[in-house]
């Protein structure tokens, strides 16, 4: 009997252990996994209609939107000129000296590749800014006026 109370003791020793293992493990991969993995909606506004390419990626690590623009534009095997510290092109658009519409003298329109983030459009190169665990970038063809000596951007965005 005494043996039997013995060996129902350990027995219970060793489940309580395993089930403190097992709480312990769940609970640390419960935090690791937001902070390894993050997601992404990438989309790239068509230049020439009201339709977009969309994109939804979990992602490993840090990274940056210049990096994420080219590994997805490779990846998707999108036709564009730029690095991770611009885009010149997507999709085939006029770049270089083609993407200048030289109206007079003293007013031109220049067209470029711009980004928005959550809906932010940052003041900095893509390269240069990290995005967050769910965010949502947004590429598009827009431009800027330069007229009589000054440069006027437009809010010439998609309303997404």
């Amino acid at each position: 009997m005494i043996e039997t109370i013995v060996m129902l003791s350990a027995f219970n020793r060793q489940f309580e252990w395993n089930m403190i293992f097992a709480f312990m493990r769940n609970f640390i991969l419960t935090l690791l996994i937001p902070f390894s993995l993050s997601a992404i909606t990438f989309e790239i506004s068509h230049p020439c209609n009201d339709s977009s390419l969309e994109y939804n990626y979990e992602l490993n690590g840090e990274i940056n939107v210049g990096e994420l623009t080219i590994s997805i534009l490779e990846k998707e095997k999108i036709p564009f000129i730029g690095t991770e510290a611009g885009i010149n092109s997507i999709l085939n658009t006029p770049n270089g000296m083609n993407a200048y519409d030289i109206t007079s003298n003293n007013t031109m329109y220049a067209y470029g590749w711009c980004y928005k983030v959550n809906g932010f459009e940052p003041s900095a190169y893509p390269n240069t800014y990290l995005k967050n665990s769910n965010d949502h970038v947004l590429w598009w063809f827009g431009y800027a006026t330069f007229s009589k000596g000054q440069w006027i951007t437009h809010n010439n965005f998609p309303v997404n």
